[in-house]
């Protein structure tokens, strides 16, 4: 089946309900895709325009050159303002927490970071070699008894800017990701 679909593949839907759909859905284009066909449609990997994979020391501030070098590549493939504002946050905690509160800062261990990137999408994946956490026991933080308390803003940062977070069983590895808001076609 050719890709994208063309009109007459997609069936029923007009391209005013595909343009509906596409804007008001959280999911990713797989998914849209397959609401709107209504059917099950395969779709290739996305075509990432760059790619990077590196180990960072457990030491503080080892991320810094790191997040520079993502966000000057989503910036040259025109990622602006709040998209752009929102990765360099769910960076600066994920890369943090791994390095302090994963690997505790021992620079014995190491943080692997996998990160892709286009004009439309950011992918992230952190993983630490510290023994993992479960994220659905983090406090609110946004409770009111949990106000004054310092945990857990990092991953309410992180959940609120980011349009997928998954970690793995363990809890030492996350992987992100964002779908540009205002994405150029």
């Amino acid at each position: 089946m050719p890709w994208p679909p063309s009109e007459a593949v997609a069936g029923e839907s007009s391209r005013a309900d595909q343009a509906l759909v596409r804007q008001h859905s959280p999911w990713s284009i797989k998914s849209v895709i397959r609401f709107v066909i209504g059917g099950e449609l395969i779709v290739p990997e996305h075509a990432w325009i760059w790619t990077a994979q590196l180990t960072l020391p457990s030491r503080r501030g080892a991320h810094m050159p790191c997040m520079q070098e993502i966000l000057e590549t989503l910036t040259n493939l025109g990622w602006e303002g709040r998209d752009l504002f929102a990765v360099e946050m769910a960076l600066e905690e994920s890369l943090t927490n791994a390095i302090r509160h994963g690997n505790r800062l021992d620079e014995s261990k190491h943080v692997d970071v996998e990160c892709r990137a286009s004009r439309e999408r950011f992918w992230l994946r952190v993983k630490d070699e510290g023994n993992g956490f479960r994220p659905q026991m983090v406090p609110d933080c946004t409770a009111d008894e949990n106000l004054e308390c310092p945990g857990g803003r990092g991953l309410a940062l992180i959940n609120a800017y980011m349009t997928s977070v998954e970690y793995n069983e363990c809890g030492n590895c996350v992987t992100l990701e964002k779908i540009r808001s205002t994405a150029t076609d």
